[in-house]
């Protein structure tokens, strides 16, 4: 299911998002999104490690 989410982070241009880190903030994550989906999603240890640095990453920019 978190790659789910993940899919539509890619995919959507969320208002929540854009309104809380701007233009930019919405194109970073999107692209954060997809890049952690093309790597794998959150398979295994390390598509974990990597989906909670992406969470921190968007705790620490408001997003």
């Amino acid at each position: 299911l978190i790659d789910s989410l993940l899919w539509l982070m890619a995919h959507n241009d969320d208002t929540n998002v854009a309104s809380r880190g701007g233009i930019n903030g919405l194109h970073w994550l999107r692209r954060c999104a997809a890049e952690l989906l093309a790597r794998g999603g959150t398979t295994g240890d390390l598509g974990l490690q990597r989906l909670y640095r992406f969470d921190g990453e968007c705790i620490a920019r408001n997003h």
